[in-house]
């Protein structure tokens, strides 16, 4: 109990910002891991106690070894209750205290129950295992040892990346969005935890008929390796956005991970896109750009464009080209060798999956169905990161049902929209995100972030009190380095 206590004071410190405490569902899931891992070691032990002791009663009655067991589990049950009970305490009494919406509560409440569920299942299959199993046969001391072990291998103290450790699984967000993705690798990692508990506690019981158990096994070990290997193939993609300087003479910079960034004096500019874009769980895009070429002789093209985008195929003035990758850019041999005030018409075709993270794999740029955040220097679109004026002509398809935000106007019929405009940028942003008219601006973001008032007046400080422009919006999006106070756009700020 007091180590949990110690846990939940860490958690709730975690919410001071600049010596004010701000209570949010948000900042109490990044952390609820904390008093989880504070009492994992008490639970495995209390889980090895129940699982090694015996009763002499039971012997006497000649209860079977199914029904001793049984006994053991809805014991450490009625213990995981009362830790679940406190966790489910703690989430109510500050979603009253934020004062946030039952359908928002419930939303962030789902992913905070399946992982301290998931929590208590394992530690509590690990414990019996290592008590009715490890006890016996190694030692007290021996299984004790263990446990300590493998809360060492668990634990979220030094885990930055989720993949099949550590057992909690939090997909961290660096701002307002929702905490909790549920995407795919979220559900196969919980999966593949709960049949990992299911194997151990199989273990624990005395299988008389051989060909069931090892039958058993060997389905739950097939479909183990089936969702570890979906979870390598969806696992994201770190993305390094840390150095903004413009490096190395081919324009892009050397790391495989680093940004692609624009010279100065490349020869040629983008000054027009016209792009038609199908946003699902994959990203799809056939981008038409208008290059001018603003130098004495360009004989090749190269461009922004993220590593994991398939190129299906380039086009240059309607004739196909072969094109080469060079890390988070492509690079295209022109037919001919243009000179300064020629126009080049290209066309790229290309999908992929969008799904990185950064510094302790918090998540960032990514596409998938109900969630975007498409930002700032990111390539997902072909892109030179200067700052150019350029227009666009965006056909959207999104497979979500979130609105769609970006800094260009945007005309939503269904499931299809449409973006024009002309910037130096396009992002898009999607998430379960609300909207709230104040003080002269469009606010839009997280429904803690939006209900704030206190934390709207301190944004809209950074740009100013006084929108001299129409009525601008400010999204609140994912913390991106380097961008200071956000990035200001011609119709929207990106904070």
């Amino acid at each position: 109990m007091i180590l949990y206590a110690i846990g939940v004071e860490q958690s709730v410190s975690s919410m001071y910002n600049s010596g004010i405490l701000t209570l949010s569902l948000v900042g109490l899931i990044k952390v609820s891991w904390l008093p989880l891992n504070f009492i994992m070691i008490p639970v495995l032990l209390t889980g090895m106690s129940i699982g090694y002791n015996s009763n002499d009663m039971f012997d006497t009655m000649n209860v079977s070894p199914w029904q001793k067991m049984l006994a053991k589990i809805l014991t450490l049950a009625m213990f995981d209750g009362i830790i679940m009970l406190s966790n489910v305490l703690i989430f109510v009494i500050i979603a009253v205290l934020s004062k946030v919406s039952l359908g928002y509560a419930m939303y962030q409440f789902t992913g905070y129950f399946i992982n301290t569920f998931i929590f208590l299942i394992v530690c509590g299959a690990i414990g019996l295992f290592f008590g009715k199993v490890i006890s016996k046969y190694l030692g007290s001391v021996i299984s004790a040892i263990s446990a300590i072990l493998l809360f060492l291998l668990l634990c979220n103290f030094y885990k930055t990346d989720n993949f099949i450790l550590p057992l909690i699984d939090l997909r961290t967000i660096s701002n307002s969005f929702d905490v909790i993705s549920y995407d795919k690798s979220y559900i196969y990692h919980n999966i593949l935890w709960l049949i990992i508990a299911l194997i151990i506690l199989m273990s624990s019981f005395a299988f008389k008929n051989l060909l069931i158990k090892w039958g058993s096994y060997l389905s739950l070990f097939v479909i183990c390796i089936f969702l570890i290997w979906n979870m390598h193939l969806v696992n994201p993609t770190f993305y390094d956005i840390t150095i903004k300087a413009k490096v190395g003479d081919s324009g892009h910079n050397p790391s495989r991970f680093k940004t692609y960034y624009n010279k100065d004096d490349r020869g040629y500019y983008v000054d027009k896109y016209k792009m038609s874009l199908n946003i699902g769980d994959e990203l799809e895009n056939n981008c038409e750009m208008e290059i001018v070429i603003n130098g004495n002789s360009v004989k090749a093209i190269e461009l922004g464009l993220f590593g994991k985008l398939n190129i299906k195929s380039v086009e240059v003035n309607s004739e196909k080209q072969s094109f080469t990758r060079t890390n988070n850019s492509f690079k295209v041999e022109l037919p001919k060798e243009y000179k300064n005030g020629e126009n080049i018409k290209m066309k790229v075709q290309y999908a992929g999956i969008i799904n990185t993270v950064w510094s302790q794999g918090q998540q960032f740029f990514h596409a998938r169905s109900n969630s975007i955040f498409l930002a700032d220097v990111f390539e997902w679109y072909p892109k030179l990161n200067d700052d150019r004026l350029k227009e666009y002509d965006i056909d959207v398809k999104y497979s979500g049902t979130n609105k769609i935000y970006s800094n260009l106007n945007y005309e939503n019929k269904s499931k299809v929209g449409k973006l024009i405009g002309k910037d130096k940028e396009v992002f898009l942003v999607s998430n379960r995100m609300v909207e709230k008219n104040y003080k002269n601006y469009l606010l839009v973001g997280n429904e803690e972030s939006i209900n704030n008032d206190t934390l709207c007046d301190d944004i809209i400080r950074l740009f100013g009190e006084n929108n001299s422009d129409d009525k601008k919006k400010i999204i609140f999006g994912l913390a991106v380095p380097g961008t200071g106070a956000g990035e200001d756009y011609k119709n929207a700020y990106l904070k």
